[in-house]
């Protein structure tokens, strides 16, 4: 159960906007489901690496709402978390290393972020969701259609891939002055695609509080 202070934090919040891709999601249904009279917006179907391309929506959005009670939360999800779509994949394709893409990525969520904070208050809050340092640990990759011998080789880069991003980004976050959304993650929290955080991972951070700082 939730006590009644949280309840309390949780009803006065107004505009929450979602951001991303689908890993936006889980915790889009999880807010909407623990937070009754909140205004949540969801933008997603893009990916990190698209989502300057949301930049007059998101923009929008900050015209349309009261900015003391405006946050933006912008997942930084899919990176590779299907190793066929990811920067690895695209690597082996493009001949290029996997930290010049994730640095040339990283460069345009900075672009993004440059473009929109011209028009927002110091009251609006940005939170940056991305994979857990521990998710391709917990969440091995079993095969590829790609690396098809090479599971565990990949899994490897995986998890050095996400650290090397969550570094990176976590420098953007203080520069820029954005909330690093990076909790702990055990197998049980993933959602049955094995791929997913679950519903119920975000619903749990919600009710015991973690999340209030942040709305």
């Amino acid at each position: 159960n939730i006590n009644d202070s949280k309840v309390e934090v949780l009803r006065d919040i107004r505009h929450q906007n979602f951001i991303g891709d689908s890993h936006t999601i889980p915790i889009f249904y999880a807010m909407r489901e623990v937070t009754k009279n909140l205004s949540l917006n969801l933008f997603v179907g893009a990916k990190m690496w698209h989502l300057k391309e949301l930049s007059s929506q998101i923009e929008s959005c900050i015209f349309s709402q009261n900015q003391n009670k405006t946050t933006f939360w912008i997942s930084f999800g899919e990176i590779d978390c299907r190793i066929n779509e990811g920067i690895i994949s695209y690597s082996a394709k493009s001949n290029q290393s996997i930290y010049q893409i994730a640095d040339n990525t990283l460069l345009e969520f900075e672009i993004l972020i440059n473009s929109i904070f011209k028009f927002i208050s110091h009251s609006t809050n940005f939170n940056i969701i991305s994979l857990p340092d521990e998710y391709s640990i917990k969440n091995p990759i079993p095969s590829s259609n790609l690396f098809p011998h090479m599971n565990s080789e990949i899994n490897s880069l995986r998890s050095i891939l996400i650290k090397y991003i969550n570094i990176n980004l976590k420098l953007l976050c203080n520069k820029y002055g954005c909330n690093f959304i990076n909790y702990p993650i055990s197998k049980i929290d993933f959602c049955d695609d094995k791929i997913h955080l679950s519903l119920n991972y975000w619903r749990n951070l919600l009710l015991e509080g973690s999340l209030n700082m942040f709305l």
